[in-house]
């Protein structure tokens, strides 16, 4: 999480707009709930789209990755709850890498 305002950052401003760091860190955000998908689709998650609603389901678990990085964001979930939920869905052992440096519990 701390690294999203660097990154958001580096992240272009769209055409004839001026972003806050706020807003920023909001897009950088966004850009890791979207890999933070990918990975589960990847990893034999199946996406659920509703009206304004996305939501990745393995089993019976459905989890909105977009609502937990937003509210990892917004302190509304805390480092240990958001560990202990990737573990409880077992996505915590997915990297963002190829490497496998990176990992989902932060």
């Amino acid at each position: 999480m701390q690294k999203l305002p660097d990154i958001g950052a580096k992240i272009p401003d769209p055409k004839a707009m001026l972003s806050s760091p706020p807003q920023r860190m909001r897009r950088a955000g966004r850009l890791l709930a979207i890999g933070l998908a990918l990975a589960l689709a990847g990893d034999g998650w199946e996406p659920h789209l509703h009206p304004r609603v996305f939501q990745s389901q393995r089993v019976s678990e459905p989890w909105n990755p977009f609502l937990a990085v937003e509210g990892r964001m917004d302190g509304k979930l805390s480092g240990e709850a958001w560990v202990r939920r990737c573990r409880e869905l077992g996505v915590s052992p997915l990297a963002w890498s190829q490497d496998g440096r990176s990992r989902l519990d932060w």
